[in-house]
């Protein structure tokens, strides 16, 4: 069957988008189609963005390795990625083909049932693409139906009390079936939804014309309702692009560093997750990705939306967004900007040229695009013009190390996320005393942190792609030498010498914790000892993987392997290539609070796991991918709470134990081969 196109299309607010998410996250599509992908088109769309975002689906990119390649590249990578493989790939708002000539050749017709599902206020689109095509029309909602979806959002399954019924209606109808203004009026009604004077206030404020314009009223009367934080955190969505996927834990990080939230008698961290739930509530918010555990990982605001943070967010002088062709005009005089906090959509060396300069600025997050290493000769004229920043959000841009000492004397930052040619953090590092999240990524296979980050006493959060090798320099383990706040640490380098523990030590505060097991050259004449894990008593996630040269180090790891030593209070393991028999599991199902397991990569080898009594009792996510296995037998004691079981790309297993399809349901996907394991 040939390469088809199936649109989506109808008026904005409509629902296209979240039909279209819905098809896509189908277990039964996700088994149909290998590959699966989305990107966000819009009016105001590159090439270069298009295809990046449909390759970072496909096959996952190294941001620094990509950003040396030019489009065409991307895109010849794009299609050999895609070549002889079924798929699907999602365009989300498309206004004109021109996105489409722009990224077909690298979509290729291998006439196996690949599908393109486009999302359009324009219902011919598909017609005049050339290909076979399918027109799915999304109309608007009738009385009927807006009223049982309005009703069902703002009482769940309670049902609607009869008072409420005929103005009700009256708020269903004025929504001119749209279901985005729908969820929103929702949102509005739940806060005071056995109020009938509130429901009338808000019947005679949606009692006009909806259109598209329209919408924007009622967005208006959202916002205007909402408190001060929210306002605010609802704001700072219009710093990320339009239909972009935003990592929740990001999200709330920068919310904490912006000082969005007000300091209650709870942590800063349960103040933001509150808040990003209630957005949800309120139905500004889309959930796009949920963890094993259920937990909230990605989200995004409808288009509608996201338009209108940008418009508020300029109304208001909350954050100031620099468009491309606002920066590229402007190289007669240096840009003063008027905001406090500055989100830039601009080519690197563009930016370098505007010389853009505001003393009080507090923020800079820069979405640039370079195709080559930025030298830190040149990146530091943006950093000496701007030493009030609390935010410094670099990740777009690919610094050639050494690392920018200008920005150690930014002292009062606050969230710190750079990439590029790093192999060392120098140990002034530690002058940021503000610093609470710092984000690198590097290019190489390890980073080298100074042991003068014992000295950052506000530090929380630390994301090092690769690996961290901490030195332990000269200090002594005593309370000045440990990090008490630190709660988040990945990617940490630790070996199998005895004296992890000192390094493990000087974090007793980590609650997640991403670490990387290394070989080291002495390993065959010490043998190799686990890392003294269970030091971290109040740990709750935990991911492991190896790094080693070859199937030496991995074969001595199954002989001299002495056991796991984990703390009891681990809810989330996760372990990668690990290669050990069978047998070291039995110990991690004794683990008390284990509530989520992922063996990935041969973390376990050999044909046959044995599954005691009494084994994974809390446990209720198991994966198990890329594994040799064979035979599984499981007691009918074990596994008593499991309620999600995925399997992948374990050729050789015979039978899923018959356990699992009488405690609970097991859907096709689960047994499906995992591409891609979140």
């Amino acid at each position: 069957m040939k390469l088809n196109i199936v649109s989506i299309a109808g008026m904005p607010g409509v629902g296209k988008t979240t039909l279209a998410m819905k098809v896509c996250n189908d277990p039964s599509v996700q088994c149909h189609f290998i590959k699966r992908a989305r990107c966000y088109v819009s009016q105001v769309y590159r090439r270069r963005d298009l295809l990046l975002d449909i390759l970072r689906n496909v096959i996952g990119i190294d941001q620094v390795a990509i950003s040396k390649k030019d489009d065409d590249e991307i895109a010849n990578q794009l299609r050999q990625s895609l070549k002889g493989r079924k798929y699907l790939i999602v365009m989300d708002d498309v206004w004109n083909l021109g996105a489409w000539d722009a990224v077909k050749y690298s979509l290729p017709d291998d006439s196996n049932g690949s599908r393109i599902l486009f999302t359009s206020r324009n219902h011919k689109l598909a017609e005049m693409s050339g290909l076979p095509f399918h027109v799915h029309p999304l109309n608007e909602l009738s009385s009927d139906k807006s009223w049982d979806l309005l009703q069902k959002k703002v009482f769940h399954s309670d049902g609607c009390p009869t008072k409420f019924s005929d103005i009700g209606k009256k708020i269903a109808r004025n929504c001119k079936g749209l279901p985005l203004v729908i969820a929103v009026v929702a949102g509005l009604l739940e806060m005071k939804k056995n109020d009938i004077h509130w429901w009338k206030q808000i019947e005679k404020s949606t009692n006009s014309r909806i259109s598209t314009e329209g919408c924007m009223d009622i967005l208006e009367l959202s916002y205007n309702y909402l408190p001060d934080t929210l306002k605010a955190c609802f704001l700072y969505f219009a710093a990320f692009r339009q239909g972009e996927v935003i990592s929740v834990r990001k999200l709330m990080l920068l919310w904490i560093a912006e000082g969005l939230l007000q300091p209650e008698k709870r942590s800063l961290e349960a103040v933001a997750k509150e808040t990003f739930l209630e957005l949800i509530d309120r139905s500004l918010v889309i959930v796009t990705s949920r963890s094993s555990k259920g937990g909230i990982k990605a989200c995004r605001v409808h288009d509608l939306l996201h338009y209108f943070c940008r418009e508020k967010a300029k109304e208001e002088r909350f954050l100031h967004v620099v468009e491309r062709t606002e920066v590229s005009h402007c190289f007669s005089s240096p840009i003063r900007f008027d905001q406090y906090r500055l989100c830039l959509y601009s080519e690197w060396e563009t930016l370098i040229k505007s010389k853009p300069s505001r003393p009080n600025v507090s923020s800079l997050l820069l979405f640039a695009d370079a195709k080559e290493s930025t030298p830190t000769s040149v990146a530091s004229q943006i950093f000496q013009s701007l030493k009030l920043l609390k935010v410094l959000n670099l990740e777009s841009i690919n610094l050639d190390c050494p690392f920018p000492e200008e920005i150690v004397l930014i002292v009062h930052l606050r969230y710190l996320a750079i990439r590029g040619n790093i192999t060392t953090v120098p140990s002034s590092i530690s002058d940021l005393w503000n610093l609470e999240t710092f984000v690198l990524q590097g290019s190489y296979d390890f980073v080298q942190l100074p042991d003068t980050i014992c000295k950052m006493k506000s530090l929380k959060h630390v994301f090092v792609s690769k690996r961290a090798v901490v030195s332990l320099g000269d200090m002594e383990l005593e309370e000045s030498s440990q990090l008490n706040n630190v709660e988040t640490f990945s990617s940490l380098s630790l070996d199998q010498r005895a004296d992890s523990w000192m390094l493990l030590r000087r974090f007793p505060k980590l609650r997640k914790l991403r670490c990387v097991f290394t070989e080291s050259e002495d390993y065959t004449t010490k043998g190799i000892q686990f890392p003294l894990l269970a030091l971290l008593k109040d740990l709750e996630s935990l991911k492991m993987s190896t790094y080693g040269s070859g199937q030496v180090f991995y074969s001595w790891m199954r002989v001299q392997f002495q056991g796991f030593d984990l703390p009891s209070t681990l809810k989330k393991l996760t372990l990668h290539k690990f290669g050990l028999p069978w047998r070291a599991v039995s110990e991690l199902g004794k683990l008390p609070c284990l509530e989520v397991l992922k063996l990935r990569e041969q973390a376990f080898r050999g044909q046959r796991w044995e599954v005691e009594d009494e084994q994974f009792l809390n446990l209720k996510f198991l994966e198990l991918s890329n594994s040799e296995i064979e035979e599984w037998n499981v007691s009918t004691e074990s596994f008593t709470c499991l309620q999600q079981l995925v399997v992948g790309d374990c050729s050789r297993l015979e039978e899923i134990p018959s356990i699992f399809w009488r405690n609970f349901y097991l859907d096709n996907h689960s047994l499906a081969s995992l591409q891609q394991p979140s």
